[in-house]
């Protein structure tokens, strides 16, 4: 075992403040994620179980404020992490989901009825990189600024710097395990 592991047991047995190491634990780990992902104090940063957890849990609450009027955009080269809970959500709230294809243009499936759109910022099959930054520009100009986009960052993450604080989105999700960290999610959200 290493020597600062050792050191690091032995503080914690001896110290016993595991309270006060444990949230300061916390917050160095969101200090670094907001550094990894490229965010600001405009973003609050979640950690969980794992993304797709953190993206269930998301769906689950926009499932309490979404009405039947309400359109959820889904991408068909999502992940499934990004798919179902939407799917979960939008037949909670009896929303209506469109299916965006990538060989038709977004604004075709865009309404100012939209209210979220899920997407992928690069293809877990073909590592294919979406311009995250032209849809949230889309998506806030059809919907008036209404419509949030959620980007399933996991795949992109480990191979290019998300910079969720130029891209704008409202939600980007990544696994901490796909860049060596620890097996959780880390889900950073716009706090307006």
């Amino acid at each position: 075992v290493p020597q600062q592991v050792i050191d690091c047991v032995k503080s914690s047995l001896r110290l016993r403040h595991r309270t006060k190491v444990g949230a300061e634990s916390v917050r160095m780990a969101k200090d670094v994620l907001h550094t990894l992902l490229g965010t600001d104090a405009t973003y609050d940063m979640f950690l969980g179980a794992n993304a797709s957890t953190l993206l269930s849990t998301l769906a689950q609450r926009y499932s309490t404020i979404l009405k039947a009027d309400d359109e959820i955009v889904l991408s068909t080269e999502s992940h499934l992490a990004n798919v179902k809970p939407w799917l979960d959500a939008a037949r909670s709230s009896g929303s209506q989901i469109r299916w965006w294809d990538h060989q038709e243009p977004l604004e075709d499936v865009l309404s100012s009825n939209c209210r979220v759109v899920a997407i992928s910022n690069a293809s877990n099959v073909l590592g294919n990189l979406e311009d995250v930054k032209a849809v949230q520009s889309s998506v806030a100009r059809i919907t008036n600024g209404y419509g949030h986009v959620v980007v399933d960052g996991v795949a992109a993450v480990p191979h290019c710097f998300a910079a969720v604080h130029e891209l704008g989105v409202s939600w980007y999700v990544m696994g901490c395990h796909k860049v060596f960290g620890p097996h959780l999610g880390a889900l950073c959200g716009r706090k307006s």
